[in-house]
């Protein structure tokens, strides 16, 4: 599996430049960023890294900044676009995964190729029901086309480097990866150094 960079923001309260309407405003800070090369280290599905889950995974998050409301964006060495990996809120103990609010119609306008924005067009600018339902046709052969071929209208959500995504908007309980290090360093001799001093 290839490689991912992922870069980590944390929702913050900064203050406003000229504070007529308001004195503070929410602002999202990168706090750290993941590279490729440490991809290696972090995630079990890349190489032979401890994180496997998304409960791990907050856990390393929240075992080195703490409690908070986070968003990581990543990017595949294959792709030139951004997703969003993961938004969640963590308190000491639980987190939760937390929706994106895009509706499935603005992101499949933003992701569809451009043959799908066409057909879009036609669909929105059809005065008979006739032609509706042939445009309509005509983008569900285009969609099957596109699946057949292996191409996403979007991509979003950990899969397939993390596993075990509870339900958005459900608390679930972060899990201690630290167990599966110590595992690792019992049974292989020679180790990285991210493997001893931490990833961070």
């Amino acid at each position: 599996m290839n490689e991912i960079w992922i870069q980590i923001k944390r929702k913050t309260e900064v203050p406003t430049k000229y504070q007529r309407n308001h004195e503070t405003r929410i602002d999202w800070k990168t706090i750290h960023t993941i590279e490729k090369e440490d991809s290696r280290k972090i995630f079990q599905t890349i190489s032979n890294g401890p994180i496997r889950t998304t409960s791990e995974f907050a856990f390393l998050i929240h075992e080195n900044f703490g409690p908070g409301h986070y968003m990581c964006i990543a990017r595949t060495p294959t792709s030139p676009h951004f997703f969003l990996f993961l938004k969640f809120v963590c308190d000491n103990i639980y987190y939760k995964i937390e929706p994106t609010y895009t509706s499935y119609k603005k992101r499949k306008r933003k992701f569809a190729p451009r043959i799908h924005k066409n057909i879009l067009r036609n669909i929105r600018l059809a005065t008979t029901d006739e032609d509706r339902k042939f445009y309509e046709q005509e983008l569900a052969y285009a969609e099957e086309q596109d699946k057949e071929k292996g191409l996403t209208q979007n991509r979003r959500g950990p899969h397939p480097y993390l596993v075990n995504t509870p339900r958005t908007g459900q608390l679930c309980e972060m899990e201690d990866y630290r167990d599966k290090i110590n595992n690792i360093n019992n049974n292989e001799e020679n180790i990285e150094e991210g493997y001893t001093q931490g990833f961070w």
